[in-house]
């Protein structure tokens, strides 16, 4: 086999006419294996383009998924956050309506002890009466409380649900698809270099 060098030289040399070229069998030689020289840097060139190309997309599919799964855990953050406003939001009414039941149920029973008549029993009876209407507003409003955290608290894994699933939309890049894709092209190569 001739020197693929001298083959290069040889054409630029001779401006690849075809009477430089039709001059010697050696011109010939060298014209063929510059041809055949030519043809295997395209195809080591063409596997080197497959496995540049191949990494790239790789990592733009890397990219692509962390940005994805950055911004979706932003996104269950901030929805996190607003339900815990709105439970500190329910915890405070909630307290403030046990406050304000207690707050009557006091002055309704003094009211009743000022008007003392000499009937205690009834009186005793009366009281005892506000302060159980008072004790079932304030289960009420705690039972209510504890049904609004429930139902927050679905709010959060509902949350946490939908974030998974937006960052699952996104493909995790593979290194063993990558890896294959190269090993494609790599093997693509070598045989296109080989059938020079």
């Amino acid at each position: 086999m001739c020197n693929p060098i001298m083959a290069i030289g040889t054409i630029i040399k001779g401006g690849a006419t075809a009477s430089a070229v039709a001059g010697s069998a050696a011109a010939a030689a060298n014209v063929a294996a510059a041809t055949a020289t030519l043809g295997q840097f395209a195809a080591i060139g063409s596997g080197v383009l497959g496995i540049a190309s191949a990494s790239q997309a790789h990592q733009a599919q890397k990219a692509q998924y962390q940005t994805n799964k950055e911004s979706a855990i932003q996104a269950q953050t901030d929805e996190q956050r607003q339900i815990n406003l709105q439970q500190a939001q329910e915890q405070e009414k909630a307290a403030q309506q046990q406050l304000q039941t207690d707050l009557e149920t006091k002055q309704a029973a003094s009211r009743v002890k000022a008007t003392d008549t000499g009937a205690s029993l009834n009186n005793n009876a009366v009281i005892q009466d506000i302060m159980r209407q008072g004790l079932v507003s304030n289960t009420s409003v705690t039972q209510n409380l504890e049904r609004s955290e429930a139902q927050l608290n679905e709010e959060r894994l509902g949350a946490k649900s939908r974030a998974q699933s937006r960052i699952n939309s996104v493909s995790r890049p593979s290194s063993t698809a990558t890896g294959l894709k190269i090993g494609g092209s790599m093997l693509s190569s070598a045989s296109a270099y080989t059938s020079q």
